[in-house]
């Protein structure tokens, strides 16, 4: 993810350089390829696994969502997005067996197994800095570096043992964070409508260990997520 990153950030800077260099000579008037303001909403899928041991068997790695978005451009390379996503609750019933860490509250001994019910849900408030660029007649590529205010709520239910003895016990977990973002966007516009192809990391790393207030066994649960990445298909109106 960093060498990716670092390729993203590589191509902005280029962009960036290249938009200035341009700047040299006389400004071009505002062309239709890129309006002020547009408003739009995309149809996403997100990504996101758990650390080994903190929570990497038991939550659903994959959750679909909407990003709903305002694009304002002062200059016709650059300008600001803001958005909202939010994904679907997620779901899921885990076997933990043997030689497996429960989300940091203990090792499953040989033979023995656990299983639990679980549900994740995320939301995301991104502000992106864009650049964009027109490659070839409406077609455009824009790209982006950014911070979005994050949250996200988990929790899991102890079902059952390898005995038959039912716990009950929920631990929840909750934190909000704000974390930066990286974003790339392909779109063709006709007329004031367009369509984009989006794909999106988020550093969800940054969260770090989200501890359990609940108490059931000899540790508090915890759960450490991975960086996050999206990708979906959108539609964006031009004012």
């Amino acid at each position: 993810m960093k060498k990716i990153s670092k390729i993203l950030c590589g191509i902005f800077c280029t962009m960036l350089t290249t938009t200035y260099a341009a700047n040299a000579t006389p400004v071009k008037e505002h062309n239709n390829y890129f309006p002020d303001i547009s408003l739009g909403v995309n149809a996403l899928v997100n990504t996101m696994k758990f650390k080994e041991g903190y929570g990497d068997n038991l939550f659903a790695k994959h959750a679909g969502g909407v990003n709903v978005f305002a694009q304002a451009f002062p200059h016709k390379n650059f300008g600001l997005e803001l958005g909202f996503e939010g994904y679907a609750n997620r779901s899921r019933v885990a076997f933990v067996g043997t030689g497996a860490r429960l989300a940091n509250v203990f090792t499953v001994q040989n033979g023995n197994f656990f299983v639990v019910s679980s549900k994740i849900k995320q939301w995301y408030v991104p502000l992106t800095v864009v650049g964009k660029m027109n490659i070839k007649d409406n077609y455009f590529i824009a790209l982006g570096p950014g911070i979005s205010l994050s949250g996200l709520k988990a929790s899991f239910k102890y079902l059952g043992d390898q005995g038959g003895h039912v716990n009950g016990g929920t631990d929840n977990f909750s934190k909000t964070k704000v974390i930066p973002i990286l974003k790339m966007m392909f779109g063709y516009k006709f007329n004031n409508i367009g369509i984009q192809a989006l794909a999106s990391w988020k550093n969800t790393s940054k969260f770090k260990k989200i501890v359990s207030p609940d108490f059931y066994y000899v540790n508090n649960a915890a759960i450490y997520p991975k960086n996050s990445f999206n990708y979906g298909i959108g539609i964006e109106y031009f004012l």
